[in-house]
């Protein structure tokens, strides 16, 4: 079935707002990656909700190779589904877990421009880093988690996001080094680092720097950047307690309930 980018957008943000995952595609795949940032574009559009930064998918080599992309992809926060620390929220349909990151909160904009940003430039716009729970899923059937073109349409897979307290004196730490654990009811169940973030959070903070300002759009202050997952996407269910604890810097708490 022949549908418009508006018709198909519609439909995923229809199904977002529901809480609901459709059981068949909204007709075909978006021919390619930069026609999937155009329906991505559409279904902001047409969530008309106000957006409050990005988060970044496939920030690993084994991601990337089992979704069919060479780099990472990258889709809108909504305001209304960024909380804070000890937030209750639904598991609606179709999600697919949770994953532990480093969060970025900006000082200053990084507008669209000819040169790349150097990770530098891009640390020098940093306010403060967080500790973070994103809650990621589909709208789609299973299948559309591999295939690239669809995870991007499909609002970059964010479900919900949840950022703790600011971590202290961050400019000293090691972030590739730090530890990050997952916690579920009160057990470990996953440890990472943040290395596992594209080697360094930073690096995934420039890319999308760059790739942002590569199609004309640009990061502006106090937007939130989830940066990746270093712990992976770990299975949650209505009535689990969740905290992501890294090193000994903070932490960063929420519960589960039912959609």
């Amino acid at each position: 079935m022949t549908m418009s980018l508006t018709e198909q957008a519609e439909i995923l943000a229809s199904a977002r707002k529901a809480g609901r995952a459709l059981r068949e595609f909204p007709g075909d795949p978006p021919a390619n990656v930069d026609e999937a940032y155009r329906l991505q574009g559409e279904v902001q559009a047409a969530m008309d909700e106000p957006v409050c930064g990005w988060k970044i998918g496939a920030t690993s080599r084994s991601v990337q190779e089992a979704i069919g992309t060479a780099e990472p992809f990258a889709g809108p926060l909504y305001g209304p589904r960024c909380h804070g620390t000890g937030a209750e929220l639904p598991v609606p349909e179709g999600v697919l877990g949770l994953e532990c990151e480093f969060a970025f909160r900006l000082a200053r904009p990084l507008p669209p421009r000819p040169l790349p940003y150097a990770p530098e430039e891009v640390v020098e716009a940093v306010g403060s880093v967080h500790p973070a729970i994103e809650l990621v899923g589909l709208c789609l059937p299973p299948e559309a988690f591999r295939d690239v073109r669809w995870c991007i349409a499909d609002h970059a897979l964010d479900v919900a996001f949840v950022a703790g307290a600011a971590i202290p004196d961050w400019h000293g730490l090691d972030l590739p080094a730090l530890s990050v654990r997952c916690v579920i009811n009160g057990k470990d169940v996953a440890v990472g680092n943040g290395a596992a973030v594209l080697g360094n959070p930073v690096t995934a903070l420039t890319w999308l720097a760059n790739a942002l300002s590569r199609r004309g759009r640009g990061l502006l202050a106090d937007d939130w950047i989830s940066t990746g997952t270093c712990t992976g996407i770990q299975a949650v269910r209505p009535g689990d307690v969740v905290e992501a604890v890294f090193g000994g810097t903070g932490s960063v708490r929420v519960a589960f309930t039912g959609a």
